[in-house]
């Protein structure tokens, strides 16, 4: 990823059908929330520039710095059952102004 431009990552597909949410755990119910872990030694910095829609999974990333980090998407029903759904590793750069 690119440091300063904004990067926005859909939902997991399977996430507004039961069978999708069947594929993970067959005791999901009720309402599903999301959350996000950030794992690396730029958790701190990440955490300024990633932002998640905690009702509908949508990501977004705004890197401000160079950094590596692994980012876990978990979903968690009404009964506090957890999962993770979605893990990547990104590293971010600055952006390549050469003219050659």
């Amino acid at each position: 990823l690119t440091v300063d431009v904004v990067y926005r990552f859909l939902p997991p597909s399977f996430s507004d059908t039961a069978a999708g949410w069947a594929t993970f755990s067959q005791d999901f119910y009720g309402n599903i929330t999301y959350s996000v872990e950030l794992v690396g030694p730029d958790d701190v910095v990440a955490s300024r520039d990633v932002l998640l829609n905690t009702e509908t999974g949508y990501l977004q990333i705004a890197p401000s710095a160079e950094y590596t980090i692994q980012v876990n998407v978990m979903a968690t029903d009404s009964a506090s059952d957890s999962v993770l759904v979605r893990t990547f590793t990104f590293t971010s750069f600055p952006a390549d102004t050469s003219t050659a």
